[in-house]
């Protein structure tokens, strides 16, 4: 049974107290649950690293490092391919090993099901009853939902966000008929925000003008919409929780031993680089309170120039000590 964007949400925060991640593993984590969830939590999804790196907002190099730990740890599966903009995510287990990257490229074809235009309605007589010149040449009379107005429409008053006024506006620009009009109002829960409708819009506008332009806008936004569904339960953020209250902390005071140090240096430049109090007593303690020739004032030059940025200042420093002094 797949699990909902919360369980997710749930799991990978206790995996975070039990494994030391990453913020950067982190972050890749919670983008992909994230862009899943807009995508309408298909089983695997087909997606650039520029997208990745936009919701990221990471380096190249940190996303393709946090996928390879993702991947140890379980939480997830990928296929790439040397050459190939796109990267294949699969959040649910792990891909068959003999799977390989064009595999899943053909797998992903056979799949996807081709749009067709409708064909227009025909000129074909057809026997009516209605007054007009015999053999005269009629269409096909409308469905009865052709008389739908959506002025006398209204959301239903649910809590969910929708951006009713935004989708009418969208819909009147594109022309719709109104028997089309309705079904996408209907499809589209009212303009739900998250909708693959608004991506549908896009799409067209994307096209217009092109070989590959919409013909017949209400069909295909239908058609679009079925083929990319949401999800079937809407995730719902859980409520934040308040802020810890931040303890009182005592202050640190160097013992008076007539050692030769420079505390008050030593703590303004660990307060800049935003160390934790904890991280400050460490420090403190193993730098003797920044005596004079300690190793912690090298880490204070060293720790600009560190080559893993994902560790915070303060853990550096620490680790530098604990190596660097006898």
């Amino acid at each position: 049974m797949a699990l909902s964007y919360l369980d997710r949400v749930v799991k990978f925060q206790k995996l975070i107290r039990q494994e030391k991640l990453k913020s950067s593993v982190r972050t890749v984590y919670m983008s992909f649950l994230d862009i899943f969830n807009e995508y309408g939590w298909k089983k695997q999804i087909r997606i650039t690293y520029n997208e990745i790196q936009f919701v990221a907002n990471l380096s190249l190099n940190s996303i393709k490092r946090a996928i390879i730990e993702l991947k140890e740890l379980e939480l997830m599966d990928y296929r790439s391919k040397q050459g190939s903009k796109y990267i294949f995510i699969h959040l649910d287990g792990l891909i068959p090993e003999d799977t390989s990257y064009d595999d899943l490229v053909k797998m992903r074809a056979k799949s996807k099901k081709k749009y067709v235009e409708p064909s227009e309605p025909d000129d074909t007589p057809i026997p009516t009853s209605s007054p007009g010149p015999k053999g005269g040449v009629i269409r096909r009379q409308p469905p009865s939902n052709e008389t739908y107005s959506p002025d006398g429409d209204h959301p239903p008053d649910d809590g969910l966000s929708r951006n009713w006024d935004d989708l009418k506006r969208n819909l009147s620009e594109l022309n719709i008929p109104p028997g089309d009009y309705q079904k996408i109002v209907q499809l589209s829960n009212y303009g739900q925000i998250g909708h693959p409708v608004w991506k549908a819009f896009h799409e067209i506008g994307k096209r217009k003008g092109s070989k590959d332009a919409v013909k017949n806008p209400g069909a295909w936004i239908q058609w679009y919409i079925n083929e990319n569904p949401p999800s079937a339960t809407a995730p719902v953020a859980p409520a934040p929780s308040p802020p810890p209250e931040t303890p009182e902390m005592p202050e640190l005071r160097p013992p008076d031993d007539g050692v030769e140090r420079d505390w008050e240096v030593l703590k303004s430049r660990l307060e800049e680089m935003r160390c934790t109090w904890r991280g400050i007593h460490q420090i403190a303690e193993l730098s003797g309170y920044g005596k004079t020739g300690s190793p912690v004032w090298d880490a204070l030059e060293k720790v600009r120039d560190r080559k893993d940025k994902d560790i915070p200042p303060g853990a550096w420093i620490i680790e530098y000590l604990n190596k660097n002094t006898s």
